[in-house]
Order: structure tokens, then C-alpha cells, then sequence
């Protein structure tokens, strides 16, 4: 019999009372390929049967329009209100009997019905708003028997409620209120005891796409704990993948979490897992669990109490193993973790005196000379990151240039047009300089590297941060170079090639209009610095006045005068900066003729004593 033939015989049987005929001929459809009656109009003929209310044949109509609604167009016929309530009614009843298998087979057509289908997901939800889908939770894995229809109902289950959620936040908004993170709670109580990975990847989705449909979503911390749980037992990629990636949502914008995940020891188990599996590497799914770990060990480490707890635990011995693997994710994922910990002094120091700085300067110059790739970048900006963390304490420079890292970063910068490598190195190499005179003054001296600061001082308007640090390092290896200028015997001839630079001078005036106070002050300086040679270089004067120096000067002394940031140390920067200047006539008439008022900085001096 023809597949039309079937419908039609059926439309005349839901006339009659011939149970056996019925049930028949709907088992000859469930006998044919569903797309065979996908144009057929069968939704009404399964609607007056549903009315009969026969158990044998309730259940076998429902098996066919889970077929038939995997057709798009047979689902929008079933997005209907009166069907839709009618199966939901039975779902009801199925549920209060405990029969899991006529609920199951509802579960599968609602799902498709569901499926990307808002029409049918709002019909639902003005009907009871989810709460008989939400129910489903409450049945426990110990109410049936049979393992293998246990398993189908909980991923029929799980595919109901995430067709109905999918997509849809004021559904999954709904769902909450209704209490659906506790229920899938309860039932993952249940699969932990005895634990079930087959179980648990059917309810770990639910938690995810609550998660991302709901921005603010903060699971409570039992949840956390059992995740975690699953996250140690797992052995099933799907459910480890799961687990991971709600811990990156969770952890993303939450410090609280990230503390709670490193008390679970999650970092040591993912380390533990990757040294186990490593022969693994090869594997795609294999890897992308690999990158999922790792970032999660980075994400945590950047909360500040999750770093000094897991500070107390063998993490960081064991991240820096990685520092000698041939992956090169792993590398990176070390350094990341690495300068993560750098972020205290004591953290720092002890990493120069236990030679990890050393290995990270060695990983660098293997790094610059490889064909720059996706994980090449990622683990050079680490290295960058934790390098530079590594320069700041003042116990370390000594070393840090004894190390020979400015012979490697050098280069770096004169071959690099990556804006966020190169920001980083200008960041390391400020950092480097500070208190150091002698090393200021040899990079101060580097001419090429000099008018590439300018160039990236000027010409990167896009690019805020490798402006505003090649305009700091520039204002910091003059400030560091000449700061024991009383010293007679220290040589002017790199200011003056300084100033020789085309738009030199120009970028420290801007630097006077910085939104930052500490960048207006080490303009002062610098410009201080540099109008002692005022005399010697005959040009300064000309370079200031076209860089509209008066303009930047009163609208910096405007500035200051308003805000309440205002320090004495700015204060005398300021006097002894337009002192040094009024030495020149040329610069005195300037100011006379740009209406310099040097009576104002005596007025700001009183309003920084207040």
C-alpha cells in the first residue's frame, strides 16, 4: 500500500471504532520513510484519533509525528495549539503514571516540533510556560529499571528541554525561576552515585545553554563542586568538553569562581590529565581538549586569590615543566601560567633567581626565529607578557640585562610590525630602563630605534597603547639618561640626536595633552630635561614654538588648575620647565607673546596645599 493510500485508509478508520485496523495501519507508516509523507496533510487525521484516547494507539501516533515533524514542513503544520496542547496534556498524564515510554516518544516529537520553531516553543509557553518540560527532571534514574530505556529517556529528555530553550532567553529566564537548575542538580546527584558518564552528557548541556542564553547566570557553588566531580571521573571526551567549557562561562567574569575551581583542584588535574595523554597530541578532538585545559588553567590564574591559593599547591613547579615540551601550546600555556604568578614581586624575583627567566629569554629567541604561526604569536605575546611582569622589580634589572634580553628585544622591534608585539616590547624595555642610566642612555643612543619610537608615537592614531608607550619610553630614556646630568662629564650628543629626530620634540608636547596625569608629568621632565640645551641647540626654540608649545602649556596649566589629581611635584616640574625656557629671549619673547602668566603657577601651588 501506497504511503497516501495509508493516511487516506486512516482518515476514514478515525471515523470508526476498529482499534485493530488503526493500530495497522499506523504501524505500516511507521514501516515507511518519513520524507515519503512529508507533503501530506495527516496533523487533523492524528488529532481525531488523539481524541479517541487509546492507549495502543496514542503511543503509535505519537512515534509518527516524531517522525513526520523532522520534516520542516510537517513541523510547522504540528505548530499548532491544539495539537500542541493535546500532547502536552498526554505528557502530563504520562508523567504522573510513571509511563516512560509513551513519555519518551513524546518527548522525541515535541523535540523536533521544537526545533528551531518559535511559533510552537511560545504556544508552549503561554500554555503552562515549560512547566510540564521542566517535570521531566523530577523523574530519578532509579524509577527505571531497564538501563537502556534509561539512557533513551534521558537524552530524549535532554533534547526536549534544549529545543524548547535553545535560542530563547526569556524562556530559559522562565526555566530558572521554575527551579531547573536544582532539578538537573538532583538528577546529577543521581549519575555521580554510582557515576555515569552515558547519563551526565545528556545533562550537562542544559546547564550550558542556560549559561549562554543567560548573561549573568552564577551557578551556586554545589554545582560547581559536582561539575568538578564529573570533571575528575569523566572518561568521555563529550562530558570532559562539557564540563570545561561551563567552567570557562562560569569562570569568565568571576573571581569567586576561579577560587573555587583551584580549590577543587582542577589545575592539577588537567595538568596530570595532558602528562597522561600526551601521546594523544596527534588526535583533532584530543587537541581541542588540550586548548580547552589550558586556557582554563590561564583563566583561573588571572584571579588574584585562586593565584596565591594555587601559589600554596605544586601548580607552579609543575606548570613550568611544560616550559621544555615539544607542544608548543603547552609552552605557551606555561608562560601564560607563569606570568600569571608574576604578578607579585616576590613571585618575580624568585623566578629570576631560580633561572625561569633565563629559559623564558632562551624560548624568545627560538620563538623570533620560527615562521610566525596562530600558537608562534600566542606564545610570543606570552613571553612578552611575563618577561616584561619579570623587569619590574628592582632587584631583577641587574639580571634581566645581564641576561641579555635588550639584545634579543633590539631586533624585535626593528623587524615587528605586529601593533600588540610591539607595544609589549616598548612596555619591557620602559620597564628595563628604570634606575638604569647607563642602559637608558645606550638605547637612547640607538638612532634606528629612536625614530621608530617617534613613528609609533605619531603616525598610530588607531593605535592607542603603541602611541602612548613609544611616546612614555622616549619621555623615560631621557628623564633615566640624564638624571645624574650634574655629572660634567655625561655627554649631550644623544639628546642632541634626540632632538635632531623629525617630530621628536613634537611628541613630548603632545604628551602634555594626555587624559594621565603620570604621562603629563614625564613630559614636563623630559621637555625639562631637553630645554637644557636651549643655548647649545639654536633650533630647539623654533621646534617648540612649531609644535605650539605655549598652546599645550596653557592648556595644561588650565588643566591642572581644575583638577583635584594636582601635586607639588608637577607644580615645580612646571616652574622650573618655563624657568629654564624664559633663558632663551628667543622662547621669552614667545611667551610674552603667547600670554604665558608665570604669576599662575604660584596660584596652583596654593591649591595643591589645600
Amino acid at each position: 500500500m501506497e504511503t497516501n493510500e495509508i493516511v487516506n485508509e486512516l482518515g476514514k478508520l478515525s471515523m470508526t471504532d476498529d482499534v485493530l485496523q488503526v493500530e495497522k495501519m499506523l504501524g505500516s507508516l511507521l514501516e515507511v520513510p518519513f520524507d515519503s509523507y512529508s507533503s501530506l496533510d495527516i496533523k487533523n487525521t492524528f488529532l481525531d484519533l488523539l481524541t479517541k484516547n487509546t492507549p495502543n494507539i496514542n503511543l503509535l501516533i505519537v512515534k509518527c509525528i516524531a517522525e513526520a515533524t523532522k520534516n520542516p514542513n510537517q513541523r510547522n503544520k504540528f505548530s499548532n495549539g491544539d495539537v500542541l496542547e493535546k500532547l502536552m496534556d498526554m505528557l502530563n498524564g504520562a508523567l504522573s503514571n510513571r509511563d516512560i515510554e509513551l513519555t519518551s516518544q513524546l518527548c522525541r516529537a515535541l523535540g523536533n516540533i521544537f526545533y528551531s520553531n518559535d511559533d510552537s516553543r511560545n504556544i508552549i509557553f503561554h500554555y503552562d510556560g515549560g512547566a510540564t518540560l521542566i517535570n521531566l527532571l523530577d523523574v530519578s534514574n532509579n524509577e527505571i529499571k531497564v538501563f537502556d530505556e534509561l539512557q533513551t529517556f534521558s537524552k530524549v529528555r535532554s533534547g526536549v528541554l534544549s529545543n524548547y530553550l535553545l535560542g530563547n532567553e526569556e524562556l530559559s529566564q522562565k526555566a530558572i525561576e521554575m527551579k531547573i537548575i536544582d532539578k538537573i542538580q538532583t538528577r546529577i546527584d543521581d549519575a555521580l552515585n554510582p557515576y555515569n558518564d552515558a547519563l551526565l552528557e545528556h545533562l550537562l548541556p542544559l546547564l550550558s545553554i542556560l549559561t549562554e542564553q543567560v548573561s549573568d547566570l552564577i551557578f551556586n557553588s554545589e554545582i560547581i563542586i559536582c561539575i568538578a566531580k564529573i570533571f575528575k571521573q569523566s572518561t568521555s571526551a563529550d562530558v570532559t568538553e562539557s564540563c570545561l567549557e561551563l567552567f570557562q562561562c562560569q569562570a569568565c567574569e568571576n573571581d569567586e569562581i576561579k577560587l573555587l575551581l583551584a580549590q577543587q583542584h582542577v589545575c592539577e588535574h588537567i595538568f596530570e590529565s595532558l602528562e597522561k595523554y600526551k601521546t594523544f597530541t596527534g588526535n583533532v578532538d584530543f587537541r581541542s581538549l588540550t586548548k580547552l585545559s589550558c586556557d582554563l588553567i590561564v583563566l583561573i590564574l588571572t584571579g588574584d586569590e585562586a593565584m596565591h591559593y594555587l601559589d600554596a599547591t605544586p601548580l607552579l613547579s609543575l606548570i613550568q615543566q611544560w616550559l621544555n615540551s615539544s607542544d608548543e601550546y603547552l609552552v605557551a600555556t606555561s608562560v601564560l601560567a607563569l606570568g600569571n604568578f608574576a604578578r607579585t614581586d616576590n613571585h618575580c624575583i624568585k623566578m629570576v633567581e631560580d633561572k625561569v627567566l633565563l629559559k623564558l629569554i632562551d624560548i624568545l629567541k627560538t620563538s623570533t626565529q620560527r615562521e610566525l604561526s596562530d600558537v608562534n604569536s600566542r606564545l610570543q605575546h606570552a613571553l612578552l607578557s611575563a618577561i616584561r611582569n619579570l623587569v619590574i622589580p628592582k632587584e631583577n634589572k641587574k639580571a634581566v640585562i645581564e641576561s641579555g634580553l635588550l639584545e634579543i628585544m633590539l631586533p624585535i622591534l626593528n623587524d615587528q610590525q605586529q601593533p600588540p608585539v610591539v607595544f609589549k616590547v616598548l612596555g619591557t624595555l620602559r620597564m628595563l630602563i628604570d634606575g638604569q642610566d647607563e642602559l637608558a642612555l645606550k638605547i637612547l643612543s640607538d638612532a634606528q630605534l629612536i625614530e621608530k619610537c617617534v613613528g609609533w608615537a605619531r603616525k598610530t592614531p588607531d593605535m592607542v597603547g603603541v602611541n602612548s608607550e613609544a611616546s612614555r619610553l622616549l619621555a623615560w630614556l631621557i628623564k633615566n639618561a640624564y638624571r645624574l646630568r650634574s655629572n660634567e662629564g655625561l655627554s649631550s650628543k644623544p639628546l642632541e640626536a634626540f632632538i635632531s629626530v623629525d617630530g621628536s620634540v613634537d611628541v613630548l608636547v603632545k604628551m602634555l595633552s594626555s587624559a594621565h596625569v603620570v604621562m603629563q608629568n614625564e613630559a614636563v621632565i623630559s621637555l625639562t630635561i631637553i630645554a637644557m640645551l636651549i643655548h647649545k641647540h639654536r633650533a630647539l626654540s623654533q621646534m617648540l614654538i612649531d609644535a605650539n608649545f605655549a598652546d599645550a602649556i596653557s592648556d595644561f596649566i588650565c588643566r591642572i588648575s581644575e583638577t583635584e589629581r594636582i601635586t607639588n611635584e608637577i607644580i615645580d616640574n612646571l616652574s622650573t620647565l618655563i624657568t629654564v625656557l624664559k633663558k632663551s629671549d628667543e622662547m621669552k619673547n614667545y611667551f610674552d607673546e603667547k600670554s604665558i602668566d608665570e604669576k599662575a603657577i604660584p596660584r596652583i601651588r596654593e591649591l595643591a596645599t589645600l
